[in-house]
C-alpha cells in the first residue's frame, strides 16, 4: 500500500489520507471478537467476616463488572485456631454464580459446642489457579472468618483468678465481643 500512496498525485491527497487511515487500523491491536470478555477481577468484599457460634459465615465474592455466563470459582478453607469439622463444616468446594450479577453469596457453617472460648479463626481462599478464563483474582483472595462464641456460662461457674490467694485483692477486667474493654472494673478481695 505504500507504493499505492506515493503513486496518488497531489490532487488525489484526500483518497491518500484515507488509504493511509485504514492501513493503521489495520496496524493496530486486534479487535476482540464478538462475545468476548475483558478481564473481570474477582475478590472477597472484605478481609474479615464475624459468625455466630452454630450458625453460618455469608461471604460474599465482589466482581469489578457483570459476569457475562454463568461460572464457577474454587474456595477452600484453612484451619486457624478454628477446626474443619469440630468448629466449622465443609464449605463449599465449588461456588457457581450465575450470569450477569457483580456479586455472589455464599454460606459456610459454623457448628456450635458448650466450651467458653475466645474468637476461633479459618481462612476461606478463591483458588487463583483455576480461576475461569477471563477472571483474575483480586487482592481479596483471602478472607478471615471469625467464629464468635455464644456459650451460656453456667449457673455453677466460678471466676478463680490464678496467681491470686485468699485476702488479696485483685483488679477484674473484662473484654467485651469485639475486644475492647468494658467501662467497669472493680477492685474485689478474693475469698
Amino acid at each position: 500500500m505504500m507504493g499505492l500512496i506515493r503513486r496518488v498525485p497531489l490532487l488525489g491527497c484526500g483518497v491518500a489520507l484515507a488509504v493511509l487511515a485504514s492501513v493503521l487500523v489495520l496496524a493496530g491491536p486486534p479487535t476482540p471478537e464478538a462475545g468476548a470478555q475483558s478481564n473481570i477481577t474477582v475478590q472477597f468484599d472484605r478481609s474479615v467476616y464475624n459468625a455466630r457460634e452454630g450458625g453460618s459465615a455469608r461471604l460474599k465474592l465482589t466482581f469489578s463488572q457483570a459476569t457475562p455466563s454463568q461460572s464457577s470459582f474454587v474456595v477452600s478453607t484453612v484451619n486457624g485456631t478454628a477446626i474443619l469439622g469440630v468448629d466449622y463444616s465443609v464449605a463449599p468446594a465449588v461456588v457457581t454464580v450465575p450470569a450477569g450479577v457483580t456479586s455472589h453469596t455464599f454460606g459456610v457453617s459454623t457448628l456450635a459446642d458448650s466450651e467458653i472460648e475466645d474468637y476461633e479463626t479459618f481462612s476461606m481462599n478463591i483458588a487463583g489457579g483455576s480461576l475461569p478464563t477471563g477472571y483474575t483474582l483480586g487482592a481479596n483472595g483471602t478472607a478471615t472468618v471469625q467464629i464468635v462464641n455464644v456459650s451460656v456460662v453456667p449457673d455453677n461457674w466460678a471466676l478463680k483468678p490464678s496467681g491470686v490467694g485468699p485476702g488479696e485483692q485483685f483488679r477484674l477486667l473484662f473484654k467485651t465481643h469485639n475486644e475492647r474493654d468494658a467501662t467497669a472494673s472493680t477492685i474485689s478481695t478474693y475469698d
